[in-house]
């Protein structure tokens, strides 16, 4: 699956990545979007610990907008976690990661979010298996 939208690197001390979404969101229309919207979050070797590369993106086959970048996602299996809002985000994640902050079977971990976001504020999280 390939992805397209916005990316922030670090460790999300100052919540750089609900951030990332505000300036996300208006430019939601720019990605010719042909799936579902997603958060993902990746780390890749030589990352420091704590460090983890997020981006807020559509599935899209379709040209990368100026600014965004798109990522070919690895698949696989997956557990699938609800949080019932985004209030619950960071809790679903400290349950169901090891201490190795985001390194989990060596792939992203999806967050899905509903087409009627935020009107249907669950958010599905797959963490690899």
């Amino acid at each position: 699956m390939r992805v397209v939208g916005m990316l922030y690197v670090g460790t999300n001390c100052n919540n750089e990545v609900p951030a990332l979404w505000d300036q996300f969101v208006p430019r939601m229309k720019e990605v010719q979007w042909d799936g579902e919207c997603y958060g993902v979050l990746r780390r890749w070797e030589g990352m420091p610990d704590g460090v983890f590369a997020y981006l807020a993106c559509f599935e899209s086959n379709g040209p990368v907008p100026a600014g965004m970048e798109a990522w070919d996602l690895k698949g696989g299996e997956f557990r699938v976690t609800v949080a019932p809002t985004l209030d619950h985000i960071r809790s679903v994640f400290d349950e169901n990661l090891p201490n190795d902050l985001y390194e989990v079977g060596g792939r992203e971990i999806y967050e899905c979010y509903p087409e009627d976001f935020p009107d249907n504020p669950k958010v599905e999280v797959l963490f690899p298996i």
